[in-house]
């Protein structure tokens, strides 16, 4: 099906590892796209800085995806959704069953609920009835025949079942890797912080739907990241750190007016991702 079009790509293949334990899976448990941003698009630069600047924007981007090639009307039940053309929508993993012996790929509206809670990015609460669903749940897109066109339609929620809505008009589309998200509210920000009289303060933040996910420290692959990071200037100093595959440098600060002159430069290739995670532990101090 879906997945012999893109199975040969690295992408897709750490999205097809992400099937849940094979134990106890009395529930349909799905797994939407990986969430990831690419700090080899950083580029360089040079600036003055004050406290509170942000010096570099990444936007997040959906690993897996497809984007509307024409709009989709999906009717069930006297209700009536409208996809609009142009939509951007993420691949979500559906594991095996009773009904199907292998994995569905599905195409999906963004999840609601799940994201803003605990930024899984994968569900929202199950629902009892179509209407609610059409509301509040995941609508979906498959190519049930595998003939390159998205044809039929169906909601996802969590709970046990998976519900069918129906044909939809036969839809073309192609899988999409590192897509932006398309909004500002989805974004990998740094910015300036804090100006000392020899250390200068870093902020390294991942923005979901425009608020911040919570995290101490942040890994991913070859890189990592905390929250906050400071590392000193002047003689004396490496005056430089390297946050998520970019190199960041003060060259020369002054703490009274809090301004620093901040270079930096992506150390990581162009075509390496840092994968957003799903459940973020966070640290409380007191």
């Amino acid at each position: 099906m879906i997945a012999g079009k893109f199975i040969r790509s690295g992408l897709a293949a750490s999205l097809i590892c992400l099937a849940p334990p094979a134990a106890a899976q009395e529930n349909v448990r799905w797994q939407q796209s990986p969430i990831i941003f690419l700090p080899g698009t950083a580029g360089t630069g040079q600036a003055d800085f004050v406290e509170g600047n942000l010096i570099v924007e990444l936007p997040l981007r959906w690993a897996l995806s497809t984007r509307l090639s024409q709009q989709v009307v999906v009717t069930a039940e006297g209700k009536t959704e409208t996809i609009e053309a142009g939509t951007l929508l993420p691949i979500v993993r559906i594991p095996a069953s009773e009904r199907k012996a292998a994995p569905r790929f599905v195409f999906c509206t963004r999840s609601r609920i799940a994201e803003a809670q605990e930024g899984t990015g994968l569900l929202g609460g199950w629902f009892g009835s179509l209407t609610n669903t059409l509301i509040d749940g995941q609508t979906c897109l498959e190519d049930t025949d595998a003939d390159g066109d998205l044809d039929a339609a169906l909601a996802l929620g969590e709970g046990p079942g998976i519900l069918d809505l129906g044909a939809i008009a036969e839809t073309p589309f192609t899988t999409l890797e590192s897509e932006p998200m398309g909004t500002s509210d989805d974004s990998a920000r740094i910015s300036l912080v804090r100006v000392g009289r020899n250390t200068v303060q870093l902020a390294f933040d991942i923005f979901q739907r425009g608020s911040p996910r919570q995290f101490s420290t942040m890994n991913s692959g070859r890189f990592s990241a905390a929250s906050l990071t400071q590392f000193g200037y002047g003689e004396g100093t490496t005056s430089a750190t390297n946050l998520m595959g970019i190199r960041f440098e003060v060259t020369e600060a002054n703490q009274r007016e809090n301004r620093a002159n901040i270079s930096w430069r992506a150390t990581a290739s162009a075509t390496e991702f840092v994968v957003v995670p799903n459940v973020v532990q966070t640290r409380l101090v007191w």
